[in-house]
């Protein structure tokens, strides 16, 4: 086999990073929207409970025993978990459990656990995504004023649509519906930062050319 060229071994590393960009981004893109329909799911299921609740369809739970078993808080029968349940219908953590006796329906809320591991793979991939963004902008700061233009328009449709998943994800899993634009203001922020960094430590490394090197550099 032939060895490959330097610019040939460029272009291959180029295009490998390039795919593994890709990858990452594209990734991170499905488990936002994975994350935004879980989240649709425990919202409206929420909703549905919270009907069911009005409309006196459905049971509080008393007690939940570790194999699964409950009683509610009607009556002390003890009722089991696999011939007395058809269906477990999952609200978020601030939920109750609730019992419908008419389609053996159980309202469990998720755990604390389940919470955040619902967001984890989400919120990793985003910061996987973010130093990608970081580093697609300071190795591109000196190219063509158009690729510059594509990778900021890029940098605001991905800090807009981070903020809308967290945006949702946090309001049905938390609460939390204030403050979370912080986010993309603060990626922005750091953005920014980074690439004024970049610009100060170039400034700084022509100044340090000698006198022949740096006049040649201002003639090229």
């Amino acid at each position: 086999m032939r060895k490959l060229s330097n610019k040939g071994k460029k272009n291959f590393k180029k295009v490998l990073y390039v795919g593994l960009y890709i990858v990452i981004i594209s990734w991170m893109v499905v488990s936002g929207i994975q994350l935004w329909l879980d989240c649709a799911i425990l919202d409206n299921n929420y909703s549905n409970m919270l009907v069911d609740k009005q409309d006196g369809s459905i049971t509080e739970v008393a007690d939940v025993y570790s194999n699964g078993d409950f009683t509610l808080s009607d009556d002390g029968t003890v009722l089991k978990s696999d011939s007395d349940i058809n269906n477990y219908v999952r609200v978020p953590s601030y939920g109750s459990y609730y019992y419908n006796k008419e389609n053996k329906s159980f309202f469990a809320p998720l755990t604390k656990v389940e919470t955040r591991n619902l967001m984890l793979k989400f919120v990793l991939l985003d910061m996987l995504s973010f130093i990608i963004m970081i580093i697609l902008l300071v190795h591109n700061r000196n190219k063509g004023t158009w690729l510059k233009v594509i990778i900021w328009v890029s940098e605001l449709l991905y800090a807009f649509g981070t903020y809308l998943v967290y945006a949702n994800a946090l309001s049905v899993l938390y609460r939390v519906e204030k403050g979370v634009w912080i986010i993309p203001l603060a990626k922005l922020a750091i953005l920014c930062i980074v690439l004024l960094i970049a610009f100060i430590v170039d400034a700084r490394k022509d100044t340090k050319l000698p006198l022949r090197l740096h006049r040649r550099k201002k003639d090229g």
